[in-house]
């Protein structure tokens, strides 16, 4: 997805519809993700485990860069730019499918995130099932969807209201930091299990 996202959106490149949607998405000193972090800013994280998924992170980007440009002619040598575009379309490719599909809705990935969200989201086609696999290799686009939906407990969203999605309902601050740059105070998957120290004492 990224490597099709940087080919799509390169400047000497883009359509007038891509050059629209690159303008909405994250410029370098906007997205704080993993990939993205040079060392000093890895070493603020204070988490070595996090530093080393960062490094790794960095080094797997220079590699599909180096990977991309020996398979496909291009004039477009900017490293910098061709990180920018792996992590932007990691931080906002969608799964859908069970994993099966990742697709990236302008728009929609622009929704920010919470655990128990308003919203959900799925690919449907239009008779509002799950679309097949010839559908979505050979189908027309018109008759495959991506939709949105209210999901509180039958109460809907109440006018002016932010609404969210969930970008992992078991994503930890570490994996949120990687991902997407941000983490989430009281995290619910933020948790020390303690046992009862096997004294039995009261």
């Amino acid at each position: 997805m990224g490597v099709l996202l940087h080919w799509a959106t390169a400047p000497n490149r883009a359509t007038p519809r891509m050059a629209a949607y690159a303008s909405t998405l994250p410029t370098a000193s906007e997205l704080s993700v993993g990939a993205l972090f040079d060392a000093d800013e890895t070493s603020w994280l204070q988490d070595a485990a996090l530093e080393a998924r960062c490094a790794s992170a960095r080094a797997r980007h220079r590699v599909v860069a180096e990977e991309t440009r020996s398979r496909v002619s291009s004039d477009d040598d900017d490293d910098d730019f061709f990180a920018l575009s792996l992590a932007r379309a990691s931080s906002r490719t969608f799964g859908a499918l069970n994993g099966a599909l990742g697709l990236m809705c302008p728009g929609a990935d622009m929704m920010n995130h919470a655990f128990g969200p308003s919203c959900n989201f799925r690919v449907v086609n239009a008779d509002g099932d799950a679309p097949t696999g010839e559908q979505l290799l050979f189908g027309d686009s018109d008759d495959v969807f991506f939709e949105l939906y209210a999901v509180r407990g039958g109460g809907g969203v109440r006018a002016g209201e932010e609404l969210f999605i969930s970008y992992g309902e078991e994503l930890t601050n570490a994996e949120l930091m990687m991902n997407y740059g941000f983490a989430v105070p009281r995290n619910p998957n933020e948790v020390v299990p303690l046992g009862d120290g096997g004294g039995g004492g009261g």
